[in-house]
């Protein structure tokens, strides 16, 4: 019985190691063409996402490094653009000027005018940022439309 346990518990984490191993490799592999086919790697890493094979802190770290580099290189630059205006609001507000304020009214109403896209740039770098929660709405079943509106 000793022994037995002991090859299932070898067995599991052969398996893990494995497992872990192959989610670095296809990891590696999108870092090897990110740069020159950056559409092609964030379409490969929303795969690997959505199947759920990005396993450890590592794989997870790697994961999203290449992620938000796919990202940046598709030109969704959201995240810096969306603090940039925050900024010039909170800029309004200190110099309590009517014209910075405007511009950036109008700028709000630029990235909210496609939706879509907004919505779209939104759920990207959302799962940047957090991979774990995107699977986890994935594993419930919502739609990309349903995950896009969990990360407003």
């Amino acid at each position: 019985m000793k022994n037995f346990l002991t090859v299932c518990l070898l067995t599991l984490f052969v398996a893990a190691s494995c497992s872990r191993e192959q989610s670095l490799s296809g990891l590696n592999e999108v870092g090897s063409y990110i740069n020159e086919h950056p559409e092609a790697a964030l379409a490969a890493l929303d795969s690997l996402s959505s199947t759920g094979e990005i396993r450890g802190k590592e794989a997870n770290a790697k994961f999203a490094l290449l992620y938000s580099v796919a990202l940046d290189k598709n030109g969704i630059d959201a995240v810096d653009d969306r603090l940039q205006l925050l900024d010039k609001f909170f800029t309004a507000a200190i110099l309590d000027s009517y014209e910075i304020d405007k511009k950036a009214s109008k700028e709000i109403e630029q990235l909210v005018a496609d939706r879509d896209k907004f919505l779209y740039t939104t759920r990207m770098t959302f799962a940047a940022a957090h991979p774990g929660f995107i699977g986890f709405l994935e594993s419930k079943g919502l739609s990309e439309w349903e995950i896009e509106y969990c990360c407003l």
